[in-house]
């Protein structure tokens, strides 16, 4: 099932991603990194890293006609996230992960991050899913914003995959609470 519900708020919509989105943000992708260093590594293929295998819908943010946001629903990889099926006591089926949220660095501070996020949500919702999301535990700003919206931290472990400095990092795992 896909969302085909707009969200208008302000100059700018929230609306299902197309194929014609993806270069676009792509190029949003590229100034999130060069400002905030996500995604951790910079991806070989980036319009294949913003849709995913196990892809179930996408959104994305237009302002003036420019794409300023975007955000991914996924259906569940056990092998690639292991820790959503512990930490939520619930089978793979039964959860979505939100994920590829970001916001283009000039259009931040008005309320897109959320409304994307809460696309994603109402998805899950509608598919009888419930949302669940992973965040880099030293992105404090990510990790406030999330903890600010209503979810809840239901665990933390360390990454399956490393940065570029070989690192592990710690990842924060989160449910929405009701």
């Amino acid at each position: 099932m896909k969302m085909t519900k707009a969200y208008l708020s302000g100059n700018f919509v929230i609306r299902p991603r197309s194929s014609t989105d993806v270069g676009k943000c792509v190029e949003v992708l590229k100034d999130v990194h060069a400002t905030d260093a996500y995604p951790s590594n910079w991806p070989s293929d980036p319009s294949r890293w913003l849709t995913p295998s196990g892809l179930l819908s996408s959104w994305v943010a237009v302002a003036d006609a420019s794409v300023v946001g975007h955000v991914v629903a996924g259906a569940i990889d056990e092998k690639a996230d292991p820790y959503f099926t512990r930490v939520s006591s619930r089978p793979a089926s039964k959860l979505v992960e939100i994920k590829r949220l970001f916001v283009a660095p000039h259009a931040r501070g008005h309320g897109i991050g959320r409304l994307l996020l809460e696309a994603a949500i109402e998805y899950a919702k509608s598919c009888s899913l419930e949302p669940i999301l992973e965040v880099t535990a030293d992105r404090q700003g990510p990790v406030q914003f999330y903890e600010r919206s209503g979810w809840q931290r239901v665990g933390t472990n360390v990454a399956t995959w490393q940065r570029a400095s070989g690192e592990r990092p710690l990842l924060h795992q989160y449910q929405l609470l009701p």
